[in-house]
């Protein structure tokens, strides 16, 4: 992350001789486009968008692997191309969220949660194409920060939101057949000390207790953890296609489903590894 320091890779040559230097992996891709032939790039674009269609619901994914199954393919797996890397900057900037906005658009998803936005205070903005962010932060720093993005059909479906802190925020919807809450999270690191892990899972539990019986009802966000692909473990819970080992947010993201009676869907479904970093929404 040296881009903005002018000569630094020089003068840390002239010291240490022995000095390798490599571009950040976020910024790999967009060296390579840059360098590309026009028409090479235009296939590799068309190459994305075919990928990306069929990577936009389930059934057409199960579809592709049945055909590369059929035809004896070596490789049945898709991994889906996100234009929206990640925001190095987070969301500070305004700007940012008219990038989100194209991608929640470009894959059609109504409700998007987001973490680490970075915006202070709580409040909601009307963006472009009748879409609606709200977002919970800080009085005055700049960190954490919890979001939800909607899409103008699920704006007109919002009922009440309700920031609760940096770290959580929460959207009630009224939908044809029942109700959803949807509550947004961004969890303490695992190297966060025990005290910062307690009081975001006290809160997110006091915010569990709130949410009516029988609403549907989704913990979304970035947890920072990992359950591990032993189902073993909590079965009530996990899912056979969690990855590694569980670690000491895994435990605590495990205690609190299997306590509100919630299983961690990303555990629930195949999908390429790359995903599995962290574990996905309940």
């Amino acid at each position: 992350m040296s881009g903005h320091i002018t000569g630094l890779v020089d003068h840390v040559k002239k010291v240490a001789t022995e000095y390798k230097f490599t571009h950040c992996v976020l910024h790999r891709q967009a060296l390579v486009a840059k360098n590309l032939l026009d028409e090479v790039k235009d296939v590799l674009d068309q190459s994305v968008k075919i990928a990306n269609f069929g990577k936009t619901r389930p059934q057409k994914s199960r579809y592709f692997k049945m055909l590369c199954h059929e035809m004896g393919s070596v490789h049945e797996n898709l991994l889906l191309h996100i234009e929206v890397r990640l925001l190095l900057r987070t969301m500070v900037q305004l700007s940012k969220t008219e990038q989100v906005v194209n991608e929640m658009d470009n894959y059609g998803l109504d409700i998007l949660a987001l973490s680490e936005v970075r915006w202070t205070g709580a409040g909601s903005q009307t963006l472009k194409k009748g879409s609606t962010i709200l977002h919970s932060g800080t009085e005055k720093k700049k960190e954490a920060g919890v979001a939800i993005m909607l899409s103008k059909s699920a704006s007109r479906a919002l009922t009440k939101w309700t920031p609760i802190n940096e770290r959580i925020i929460v959207a009630r919807f009224t939908g044809r057949q029942a109700k959803l809450t949807v509550v947004a999270c961004y969890a303490p690191t695992n190297e966060a000390d025990d005290t910062t892990k307690d009081n975001f899972y006290n809160t997110l539990q006091a915010v569990a207790k709130d949410i009516p019986s029988h609403d549907l009802v989704c913990f979304v966000g970035d947890f920072n953890a990992k359950v591990g692909s032993d189902k073993s473990y909590c079965p009530e819970v996990l899912g056979s296609q969690g990855l590694g080992e569980i670690n000491e947010n895994g435990i605590l993201l495990v205690d609190f489903a299997l306590t509100n009676d919630l299983i961690i869907g990303g555990t629930h479904f195949e999908e390429s590894a790359v995903f599995l970093g962290e574990a996905s929404p309940f």
